[in-house]
């Protein structure tokens, strides 16, 4: 009998500690979300900024078109943040400032690259978690951030530089 009480003792311990990992997993992944709503919050501060820097009406389309779609994965992050049972955490004074208005027009590949990074990192993290429809989510976003990083536009482009 103190085999079984044991066995069931060490048994209930080792899912204890399975859903401890994945409660640890589900707050990391939930404080990562918020890092990306942030980004995605900056990125769309920078479109914005950088289509009211040109008189290119067909730059100014597009610009305005990537700021919508970084607004839109910043709410899809929000939803994801909520249904992991958190909250979604913005510092706004960090987001619009003059630094980040005015980031270099040759740091916003890195960006996009650092976005790229984090969205595969977030895939992984939904992989642990099993849960398949974020996994989803958040490709869709990766493949979305994959193109942003081929139609970064020059200095000249935005400024009408000669």
């Amino acid at each position: 009998m103190k085999k079984f009480f044991g066995l069931t003792f060490l048994f209930l311990s080792f899912l204890s500690f399975g859903l401890n990992a994945d409660k640890n997993i589900q707050d990391e992944f939930i404080k990562q979300l918020n890092n990306t709503l942030e980004a995605e919050c900056i990125a769309y501060t920078q479109y914005g900024h950088d289509a009211s820097k040109t008189l290119d009406k067909e730059l100014i389309t597009e610009l305005i078109a990537n700021a919508k779609e970084e607004l839109a994965h910043a709410k899809t992050i929000t939803g994801l943040i909520k249904n992991f049972g958190g909250k979604p955490k913005i510092d706004i004074e960090k987001i619009d400032t003059p630094e980040i208005k005015n980031m270099l027009l040759a740091q916003k590949p890195a960006t996009e690259q650092a976005a790229i990074t984090d969205y595969k990192k977030l895939i992984v993290m939904a992989q642990k978690l099993h849960n398949l429809e974020a996994q989803k989510i958040l490709a869709d976003i990766l493949m979305q951030e994959e193109e942003h990083l081929g139609e970064q536009q020059t200095p000249k482009q935005i400024f009408d530089w000669e």
